[in-house]
């Protein structure tokens, strides 16, 4: 399925939010004058989702009226302002849905009910940059630390460490090319080694390691990282403890600062109000337990970001 939206100016809110289901040789008219209310001149964006996972989708054509109606991306940027902001996370963050066969619950629209686009529907609406542009780059189970070779033998994925800077979740060659340059990266992973049983010191390890290769992409726009703290499980119980992973961020935290003074780096947490009947299976969140991670999101972003934003 595709979901497109329609914003004007770089408006934080869309005048339209469509969806059609593609098939053979279909056309699907996105951008249609009698549907956008009150409609006048100006600059549109329209933004086109593939919200299926793991699907692809070959576009033969896109047909306009005229050629002068397309501006080149350096003009649309120009009007619309993105602030990049990079999320590496993993199912939570990608809206990744639990199967109605095994008691989950559809979301709806995939990515676009998920707590990151959430967050940053709510920055734009209140007051920041007219149009932050998230990225994410999320895949369902990773983890941040790599299998030991042992580990590995018996089939354990690759980490984020690893799978980041891989071309895609299919192809282990490395990407020759990163298009965004963020000025912000957030880190959503953890949650998945907690459920692992990683050592701290593995986890931490791994953290800088990945933050330092991170700086060798970005070094130019890298101006702020921020570590969101791993998600509550309540798969086994009611009573969830701290994660013991996060306990570890403060002093990797501290070895960076001294290396990149230029940047400011944050830990926060995101998953106050949430609990099992935000969630489809005790752990990964439903529509309303994204509604609540995007709002404490954007209520935290919206301070950290002020001097970057």
């Amino acid at each position: 399925m595709l979901v497109w939206t329609i914003t004007r100016d770089g408006s934080s809110e869309p005048f339209t939010v469509e969806s059609g289901d593609m098939e053979p040789s279909r056309e699907l008219v996105l951008f249609d004058a009698n549907r956008i209310p009150d409609f006048s001149e100006g600059v549109y964006c329209i933004e086109v989702t593939l919200v299926d996972w793991a699907s692809s989708l070959e576009v033969e054509a896109i047909i306009v009226d005229s050629e002068s109606s397309l501006l080149p991306y350096s003009t649309a940027d120009a009007i619309l302002g993105p602030t990049p902001i990079l999320l590496i996370g993993d199912s939570i963050s990608c809206g990744y849905a639990v199967s109605k066969e095994d008691g989950g619950q559809p979301i709806p629209r995939g990515y676009l009910d998920a707590f990151p686009t959430i967050a940053q529907r709510l920055l734009s609406r209140y007051g920041g940059s007219p149009h932050i542009l998230f990225e994410t780059i999320s895949y369902p189970g990773v983890t941040l630390v790599n299998p030991t070779a042992e580990e590995a033998e018996e089939g354990m994925a690759e980490g984020m460490l690893a799978k980041f800077f891989q071309v895609s979740p299919w192809d282990s060659a490395l990407c020759s090319s990163h298009r965004n340059k963020p000025s912000v990266v957030m880190i959503a992973l953890g949650t998945n080694d907690d459920a692992l049983d990683v050592s701290t010191e593995s986890f931490s390890a791994s953290f800088n390691e990945l933050i330092g290769r991170l700086f060798q992409l970005y070094e130019s726009s890298l101006a702020c990282v921020i570590f969101i703290e791993p998600f509550p499980d309540f798969t086994e119980g009611d009573d969830i403890e701290p994660s013991t992973l996060s306990s570890c961020i403060p002093a990797v935290f501290e070895q960076l600062r001294q290396r990149y003074e230029h940047v400011t780096f944050h830990s926060i947490n995101i998953s106050s109000g949430i609990e099992r009947r935000h969630t489809m299976d005790g752990l990964h969140p439903n529509v309303k337990g994204h509604e609540v991670l995007g709002k404490n999101l954007a209520d935290q972003l919206c301070i950290i970001l002020k001097p970057v934003i």
